[in-house]
Formats: structure tokens, sequence, C-alpha cells
């Protein structure tokens, strides 16, 4: 990954504001201090970390349970284990473990296809 394309990708997004370039420098140190990304030979470039931090159990739930908010609808497991969102996180849960808590409802759609979506309150 390369500063300047990422502050470039922010600026389309966001437009020029004039604290972008500080906050995008700030927040990728951080994500070096982090252990998420790290530095390079070559000033401005970082390269992701190839052992992500693994989360399981409770924290994993948590997270899923977020992202689901997020989406606001229901998606696959695999997609909410993988999603982009919970980067730098490797998150190891199976459809069986979702369907045990009480903060999600897991159905099947097809031969091998599960889809977790949020508990509804009553």
């Amino acid at each position: 990954m390369n500063l300047a394309q990422l502050t470039r990708r922010l600026r389309e997004k966001w437009g020029g504001r004039s604290t972008l370039n500080r906050a995008t420098q700030r927040v990728i140190r951080s994500m070096v201090q982090w252990g998420a990304l790290a530095d390079t030979k070559a000033k401005g470039m970082y390269a992701s970390i190839p052992n992500r931090i693994a989360l399981g159990g409770d924290l994993a739930e948590v997270l899923i349970e977020a992202l689901l908010i997020h989406e606001g609808k229901a998606i696959s497991v695999d997609q909410a284990t993988r999603h982009p969102a919970l980067f730098p996180f490797d998150v190891s849960l199976k459809a069986h473990a979702l369907r045990r808590s009480p903060c999600f409802e897991v159905h099947r759609q097809s031969l091998d296809l599960d889809v977790v979506q949020l508990a509804r309150s009553t």
C-alpha cells in the first residue's frame, strides 16, 4: 500500500480537507504500531501483515453482532467472518457456534449456505 495512493483515494471520497494528509499519516502510523501493517524499506510504502489477529468465542461474537448492526441485513456466515470491516482480525466462528448464541438466528438457505442475522427482540 502506498500512502500517496491512500491519501488520493480518501480525498476523492471525502474531499480536499485541510487535515486529511496529517490524519491519514496518523492512522497509518497507528496501524503500524498495532501490528496491522508493517513499514517497508521504501518510504511511504506499507505491507499488510500475513498473520492477522485471531479471534474466537465471545469477542468474535461481539464483532459479528456489530457488523450485522452496521449491515442492517442478514449475511452469509462466510461473509460475516471474512468481511473487510473486521480487518485486521481473523474471526473464527462456525455456524453451529452462532446458533447457540441468543443474539443470532442462523438459517440454512441452500445445501451449504448458512445465513446469520440478529435475533429478533420480543
